[in-house]
């Protein structure tokens, strides 16, 4: 039987970190089992351990993955609006504050990993993974020191942060009821 290339094994790595990101992303850490990630992309739960240490690890890149999706649709939007920062968040917050991002978990933002995160061990790899990307975030929007620089736009930023991850969850948890598009266009019309 042949032996698979290094390019092989670097492609299954990836598909399983993608599966494990939008099954997280879809159903919690805590409801995603290995041999399901596995199944995804037609391993089994054997070849796990040829690619991750453990779930945890596995996590963690899922996460990362995640906050990478975040970057990469902010980067085409700016890509579509050169120059043009209040049209650039304009057209994330429609995005991020729409039914269909609300609708489609698995392809979403990274803050419905905030619950397990909160759950996490203070050094767990997932925590440490959603800290980076927050950091990341704010130092894409020129924020790179937080211990210094506690600045009004810092502060800003934080709290739009914050109610965006809060609205998407509580819209979420209201599906079905009218509710859900309430808080949407209410938390869009209050971000401007």
């Amino acid at each position: 039987m042949p032996r698979s290339s290094r390019a092989d094994t670097a492609r299954r790595h990836e598909a399983i970190i993608d599966a494990a990101s939008r099954l997280i992303r879809e159903r919690g850490v805590e409801s995603v089992t290995l041999p399901e990630v596995m199944g995804e992309v037609g391993l089994t739960k054997g070849g796990f351990y040829k690619h991750f240490e453990s779930k945890e690890a596995l996590v963690a890149a899922a996460a990362e993955a995640c906050w990478s999706e975040e970057f990469d649709r902010l980067a085409q939007i700016a890509a579509r609006h050169p120059d043009d920062l209040a049209a650039i968040r304009s057209k994330f917050l429609d995005w991020y504050l729409s039914p269909e991002h609300r609708d489609n978990p698995g392809s979403g933002c990274p803050s419905v990993l905030a619950g397990a995160v909160a759950r996490s061990a203070p050094d767990s790899a997932l925590r440490k993974a959603h800290i980076a990307g927050i950091y990341k975030l704010l130092a894409m929007q020129g924020l790179n020191d937080l211990e210094t620089d506690p600045d009004e736009r810092q502060d800003h930023l934080l709290s739009e942060i914050a109610t965006l991850g809060g609205a998407l969850m509580m819209a979420r948890a209201t599906v079905g009821d009218p509710l859900s598009e309430i808080i949407l266009s209410a938390v869009r019309r209050s971000l401007g």
